[in-house]
Order: structure tokens, then sequence, then C-alpha cells
């Protein structure tokens, strides 16, 4: 596959800062807001907003992973899953707001698992679903409360992060096509 489109850090850092500031704008009153990244791709990025979100909201404000593995729905074909993060979640999350955060949002599976594997650790108050870079094609009806930016791609094309934890680190979106 060949290069399409990059995407490089000054783009996504503004994305990243847009969600921060989209998110404290809606939960500034919110007392028990929790980040829960998706492993693997989502995770730098849930650090980067839990970090974002606990400087402007001026409190810590904790994150967790979420391991979606064992929700996938094709663990029929693949029974082996990839290596990733577990799922750790180092608080209570029951009656809590839970953002789930990932770096790209395509069919809805990967969120779909990762809502089973979250109400298999508690029952949240409100869920909603943060996003750095939405690429269309969606094949449930799952939707993101807040993008970074979107991108319209064809089903076979391949979007892929790199991104630091650290604000100063490299991030570049890369879309790779026939």
């Amino acid at each position: 596959m060949k290069e399409l489109k990059r995407i490089e850090s000054v783009e996504i850092q503004g994305a990243v800062k847009g969600l921060v500031q989209a998110i404290s704008e809606c939960h500034k009153e919110t007392a028990k807001l929790i980040i829960a990244s998706i492993a693997d791709g989502g995770i730098a990025l849930g650090h980067r907003i839990a970090q974002g979100l606990s400087a402007t909201m001026n409190r810590s404000i904790p994150h967790g992973t979420v391991n979606v593995a064992f929700h996938r729905d094709d663990i029929g074909r693949k029974p082996i899953p990839k290596p990733t993060q577990r799922t750790e979640l180092p608080f209570d999350i029951e009656a809590a707001t839970v953002i789930l955060v990932d770096d790209v949002l395509f069919t809805g599976r990967t969120v779909r698992a990762a809502l089973n594997e979250i109400f298999d650790q508690g029952r949240p108050a409100l869920v909603e679903l943060a996003i750095l870079c939405d690429r269309g094609n969606r094949r449930l009806p799952i939707q993101p409360d807040y993008i970074g930016f979107t991108e319209e791609t064809t089903p076979d094309q391949k979007v892929v992060l790199s991104m630091d934890a650290e604000e100063d680190g490299e991030n570049i979106l890369t879309i790779y096509g026939a």
C-alpha cells in the first residue's frame, strides 16, 4: 500500500486540544469523570486528554485502559487475540461518567467491544466517545460525541496513527491505499 495522505503533529495537537476543550466545557461540573482508553490505539491519546483535562479543570482526572480482545465479534475466526495491554481501570466506574477514547473510528466494532468490557467492570452513569479521527464507513450505529477531525476514507484504505503520550512527541496520522 502506498501513502495517500499524512497529517503531522501540529494538526494532531490542535485536534487533541479541541477534544480537551469540548470535554471540559461539557463536564466542568461532573464530579466523577474518568478517561478510559481502548488498548492499544487510544492509550497515548487518552493519556494526553486526561493530562489536558486535569490541567484545564484544576483537578485530577483518572485514566485507565480497556482491552477489547475477548469481546471482539471476530474471536471465532481469530481465536488467539493479538497481545495487548490488559484492562486496567484503577478506580470504581460505578455511577461515573466515562469518556471512552480511541484513535481512529472505523466500523464501530471495537467501540462495541469496549462498551461490553466497560459494563463487565461496573455500571457507569454515562459513557461518551472521544475519537481523534473519524474515518466513516460505520457498520454499527455508533457515533462519537467528540471528534478531533474527520477524514473520509474507503473501506480498503488503512489509517495508522503514531502518537506519543507526551505533547511534544512525534504525532503522525497516515492514510494508506492502493
